[in-house]
């Protein structure tokens, strides 16, 4: 098969999802780990809200820029390298991070984080295609679901452990933590799957009217923009509700990282259900996902404006964590039933920089309201506006 990679006796397929998983998780977890203590990053650096936020929505840009270019050279070159590339970005901006929060120089962590999503975008794209191309036929979805949830998984630890590791050292050491802890994780990927991944195996190469058939596939764009705004509520829920619930409701900051950790958590079940609900339940169909996510979401976004109590807050961030996500992992294999499997990679590139453009303009236009406001309804009125555009574009997508 076009794009397929070779594999050999070493390990298999699974140990291709597992060693990408693994490092796709670290990668999550270093990009959203300042939303988990972005009260003490303020106060430490006297930086607003909105600016505050930039630290997470900083490795969402590079991504949207860079996605497509990188999956243009996913179809051409061996992924493996594009991988491994990536890593050393991501281990290498993060000591840089280090050195720039200890010394204050806040631009120079701004443009560290920068070069954070630059690796995320190298790697999470190739991790995608890879996992994609290797598995097929009536398990894609729910494998590729797998190793979307990946992400969530990794926000579930970049929620939780930095506010303890802040309480016992200080929050800027995290960045050592989530560089050591990115770089085991890619040997672990090289002992247990990289020799299994061979070169990217084409019978056609991609071409320049290849991609642009592409970039002009109306099917690519509706599932793009339904992952766009899917992105969007994920990074607004993960970016903002721990300081929603310690400025607003007044939880303390362990507590409140805790408890948005609960909405990350549900993402590894969501995202993989997905893949189930479509391959099993649905015989292959995927445009009733999306209708029962955004419509999920939409109802729970409305009642999360309400709740106050801790147990209803879980609850019903369980539920939005759930319902959220519940497509994303879906779209990876939607996007790639699309196009033709030699241009699956440009494909998924697309898709990628819809949704890492989602997560960087949701906590910034967030940010922004929460300015213009001085409070947080009007950013509960922007997620259930997202929820509705998902909604419409769920009824209007076509089956592959």
């Amino acid at each position: 098969m076009a794009g397929k990679p070779r594999l050999g006796a070493i390990g298999g397929d699974y140990a291709v999802l597992v060693g990408a998983f693994l490092l796709s998780t670290f990668l999550a977890a270093t990009q959203i780990m300042p939303a988990s203590v972005l009260t003490l990053v303020m106060d430490d650096l006297g930086v607003s809200p909105s600016l505050g936020s930039t630290l997470v929505s900083l490795t969402l840009l590079s991504p949207a820029i860079l996605a497509i270019p990188v999956g243009f050279a996913l179809d051409r070159v061996d992924n493996r390298l594009v991988l491994l590339a990536g890593t050393v970005l991501m281990v290498a901006s993060n000591l840089w991070s280090y050195d720039a929060a200890v010394r204050g120089a806040y631009p120079e962590l701004m443009a560290s984080r920068l070069l954070t999503g630059a690796g995320i975008a190298l790697t999470w794209t190739a991790g995608a295609n890879i996992v994609s191309a290797t598995f097929t036929g009536e398990n894609a979805a729910t494998v590729t679901g797998i190793y979307t949830a990946s992400a969530p998984f990794g926000f579930v630890v970049g929620q939780s452990i930095p506010p303890f590791v802040a309480t016992y050292t200080d929050w800027k050491a995290n960045f050592l933590v989530f560089a050591a802890a990115s770089g085991l994780a890619f040997v672990v990927f090289a002992l247990t799957a990289y020799r299994t991944t061979g070169p990217v195996e084409t019978e056609e190469s991609a071409d320049w009217a290849d991609f642009r058939r592409v970039l002009t596939n109306r099917g690519v764009w509706v599932v793009a923009l339904m992952s766009f705004a899917g992105y969007s509520l994920n990074l607004f829920y993960n970016s903002w509700m721990p300081t929603y619930l310690s400025e607003e409701l007044g939880y303390g900051i362990a507590a409140s990282g805790v408890m948005v950790a609960l909405f990350p958590a549900m993402g590894v079940l969501s995202r993989t259900s997905g893949g189930v609900i479509s391959d099993r339940l649905l015989d292959g169909r995927r445009r009733p996902v999306p209708m029962l996510s955004f419509l999920g979401s939409l109802v729970l976004v409305v009642a999360l404006t309400m709740a106050r109590g801790a147990l209803v807050l879980a609850i019903l961030l369980l539920l939005s964590g759930y319902f959220v996500q519940l497509s994303i992992g879906l779209f990876y294999t939607f996007v790639r039933e699309l196009v033709d499997d030699h241009v699956a990679g440009s494909a998924i590139a697309v898709l990628s920089s819809a949704s890492f453009a989602g997560g960087f303009l949701a906590p910034v236009i967030a940010g922004w309201l929460i300015e213009q406001t001085g409070g947080y309804l009007a950013t509960f009125g922007f997620a259930f506006a997202l929820s509705v555009v998902g909604l419409v574009l769920a009824y209007r997508v076509k089956e592959p």
